[in-house]
């Protein structure tokens, strides 16, 4: 539209997928995600749609997993972002951070918080989110009904604004998170990787109740009238939807000496993080997508990161005895 040589009207479909839970027809865990040898937990996650239905086998099953993929969009871009609810339970998307009007082009809500905003998304229906953020940064996108399970369910991810540039064709999708393999030319300006890493808790209870029944009725009974979630208490950690030995494979951030380094860090669980940099010591530039002028740029090798916050860090490799020391 501008002319500046990349696109600017962006059209995004996503669907609600189940990992884990009970399959109607055999009566057996369906869409397996492994978060560790063994474990499944079952997870809600939001999928990008983009070969028809992700039957199993198919190049779509490909794309379904924990935790919903990060989303890269250009400041000033023209966002279509449609929900078909391809699920049993109603749904919705919160855009948290991104700067969105309340209502759309035609008077419909558009903030993706029910009753406030707008009706939820029923099975079988869909509603297209319209905005043009004017701010870059690092976002967070989020079911709202019934946050305190849809959202630790697993159906949020990393919402992400680029900076404008001309000829700037940013990466729609990071699947998995892990590594930016098409980082944008704001970021490459300045970093030699990028990397998104997204935390959350996984209470064993409440991932395990989709595993034991697939009757919408139960298990909205069961999880929210007889799961207490204010007795949550998780006992798997995961990085990128993965937790040890798994992260060894797919998380690690490998880098040489003299790199710089962005990681765009998402806290989507229901405690606060403590990040630890071994043998680095990085500086924060943003939090909630808020860049930080020269004296709130905090240079330590401990960050902690609050339940729905954000941080962006810049990772210096230089082996200088403060930035790095070593290999």
């Amino acid at each position: 539209l501008d002319g500046d040589g990349d696109p600017d009207v962006i059209n995004i479909t996503l669907e609600v997928a189940e990992l884990n839970g009970m399959n109607p027809s055999t009566g057996s865990l369906a869409a397996k995600h492994e978060i560790a040898p063994g474990i499944n937990p079952g997870y809600w996650v939001f999928a990008p749609k983009t070969r028809g239905m992700a039957t199993e086998g198919s190049a779509a099953s490909d794309l379904i997993r924990a935790p919903s993929p990060a989303i890269r969009a250009e400041e000033g871009d023209r966002i279509n972002l449609k929900l078909e609810n391809t699920h049993y339970m109603p749904h919705t998307i919160h855009f948290h951070g991104v700067d969105h009007p309340f209502v759309d082009s035609e008077g419909q809500g558009n903030d993706g918080v029910p009753y406030t905003s707008e009706e939820p998304v029923m099975p079988g229906e869909s509603r297209t989110y319209e905005m043009t953020p004017e701010q870059a940064g690092t976002m967070f996108y989020h079911c709202h009904v019934q946050p305190s399970s849809h959202v630790l369910m697993g159906l949020n991810g990393m919402f992400v604004i680029e900076e404008e540039r001309d000829n700037n064709t940013v990466q729609t999708f990071n699947i998995g998170n892990g590594k930016v393999r098409n980082p944008s030319k704001a970021v490459s300006e300045e970093y030699d990787q990028e990397y998104d890493l997204l935390y959350q808790g996984i209470d064993k209870e409440m991932h395990s109740i989709i595993n034991r029944s697939n009757d919408p009725r139960v298990l909205s009974r069961m999880l929210n009238r007889e799961y207490d979630v204010t007795e949550r208490d998780p006992e798997y950690y995961t990085l990128n939807g993965k937790s040890f030995p798994y992260t060894v494979r797919e998380s690690q951030i490998v880098v040489e000496e003299g790199d710089r380094v962005k990681a765009r860090i998402l806290n989507s669980g229901s405690e606060s993080v403590s990040l630890h940099t071994h043998g680095h010591k990085p500086t924060i530039t943003h939090y909630d997508g808020v860049e930080q002028k020269e004296p709130a740029r905090i240079q330590r090798d401990v960050f902690d990161i609050s339940a729905a916050q954000r941080v962006d860090l810049s990772i210096n490799t230089t082996d200088n005895g403060l930035d790095s020391y070593g290999p």
